[in-house]
């Protein structure tokens, strides 16, 4: 029987010496009865803007810890993926480049593959996240657009007509492929930081939508 749980990160930034900058934090699961969990190995990504790769990568140590330090001033992309996530690549599916973040609801896609028999919709959410969803029955993609809160509620009621679940292959390239979530309900999430020398401690919890764990 399936567990959903809320995969849940912690992002703090802090200055060191006002030279070297440091983005830290915690990565977990957050279940039904709201304890929390660590996701160890989930793995983090930082960006800088127009980037065609990861500046860095880490994963989370037991207790769902990361940290990227020695990083100068400027704006960096964190995004992650839950070391629970099942992953198999799908190709031919790709999308237009999603830079720049804003909150929007709607479709927007390029190049689906011919062959597909089910729907396929963009929906962002206001926390910038992108889900790209197939599915069976319209009403589950619809959900989306909805409050949060409610959503996820509505959801869990039409999670078995879902068929798959797309998220964008972590790159800056103007054209990107997509990653297929086989197995299971998944979120990239990304998250803008902005490290400054007058301005060096942020904290921001970004929320990974909902995963389902055997």
């Amino acid at each position: 029987m399936s567990k959903y749980v809320l995969f849940s990160l912690l992002i703090s930034c802090l200055s060191v010496n006002g030279l070297a900058q440091t983005i830290s934090g915690n990565a977990f699961h957050k279940d039904n009865d709201l304890k929390s969990f660590p996701d160890a190995g989930a793995t983090i990504y930082l960006l800088t803007p127009g980037c065609s790769k990861p500046v860095k990568s880490v994963r989370t140590d037991v207790n769902g810890n990361f940290k990227f330090d020695n990083l100068k001033t400027g704006n960096y992309l964190i995004a992650a993926v839950s070391a629970d996530t099942k992953q198999t690549w799908q190709t031919g599916i790709r999308m237009l480049k999603y830079a720049p973040l804003k909150a929007y609801y709607g479709t927007d896609w390029k190049d689906v593959p011919a062959g597909l028999e089910d729907s396929m919709n963009l929906y962002k959410q206001k926390a910038d996240s992108i889900d790209l969803l197939t599915t069976r029955k319209q009403k589950v993609a619809d959900r989306w657009a909805e409050q949060k809160s409610e959503m996820m509620k509505r959801f869990f009621s039409y999670v078995d007509s879902i068929k798959s679940v797309f998220v964008p292959k972590l790159t800056c390239e103007g054209i990107e492929d997509m990653n297929s979530l086989i197995n299971g309900v998944h979120s990239y999430f990304f998250q803008e930081v902005n490290l400054t020398d007058s301005d060096p401690a942020a904290t921001v919890t970004i929320d990974f939508g909902i995963d389902s764990l055997d």
